[in-house]
């Protein structure tokens, strides 16, 4: 085997060693390279533009599905686009108020206020009673009463559902919930929502494949 002699120590060190040190400390040179900002780091315009646009079209998708489901489940008939409109602004304009309230005054972390995909089975399933089916298309006239009623009921029941949270919140029960209510409780019913949810993703992504490009590279 070849060998490296040292002059200053005369140590001598196999060459096949040095190499491998050498490997590693190019490569922990290429790791250093990377730069890593935290939270309160300033950071260039440039990937603050380009991850500014990211995190906008990522919370924009996310605000746009609820109110799409929402105005197709009430059933308005040839008003869909119409209700759909209402709601996507509504939505945004909610998410923002919020969203503002909670960095400023709440526990102010970096996050987005915006909807809750949990109550969604919920609203399937009131909108699959008897009374509240819907035997209509794209292209039936449906009274503005008919939609807007269930719309109200929609929105009645979440203001009353929202209290409960609120106050579990305050009077700290949740700590004595969370003994109970554990990961093994909370995954099932995540991965039940997101299954429930791939029929209507799938519809969506399919009108155009620019849907796809965009969920596969935001992701």
């Amino acid at each position: 085997m070849t060998a490296d002699s040292s002059e200053k120590t005369g140590i001598v060190v196999p060459l096949d060693t040095t190499l491998a040190v050498e490997g590693i400390q190019n490569l922990t040179k290429t790791k250093s390279r990377r730069k890593f900002y935290k939270a309160d780091d300033p950071i260039p315009w440039n990937l603050a533009i380009l991850f500014g646009f990211q995190q906008v079209m990522v919370c924009v998708s996310a605000l746009l599905v609820v109110p799409f489901w929402i105005a197709e489940l009430v059933c308005p008939g040839a008003d869909i686009n119409y209700v759909r409109v209402r709601l996507i602004s509504s939505t945004f304009i909610c998410s923002g108020i919020n969203t503002i309230i909670q960095t400023a005054l709440g526990m102010r972390l970096a996050l987005l206020q915006g909807t809750a995909f949990a109550y969604v089975p919920s609203i399937i399933a009131f909108v699959k009673l008897p009374e509240y089916a819907c035997h209509a298309n794209s292209t039936t006239h449906i009274d503005p009463e008919i939609y807007e009623e269930k719309l109200a009921i929609i929105q009645g029941s979440l203001l009353v559902s929202s209290v409960v949270p609120m106050l579990i919140a305050a009077t700290g029960i949740v700590g004595q919930l969370t003994k109970f209510i554990g990961p093994l409780t909370v995954s099932p019913l995540i991965l039940l929502l997101m299954i429930s949810s791939i029929p209507s993703t799938v519809d969506r992504v399919q009108m155009h494949w620019v849907a796809i490009v965009q969920a596969l590279t935001l992701d």
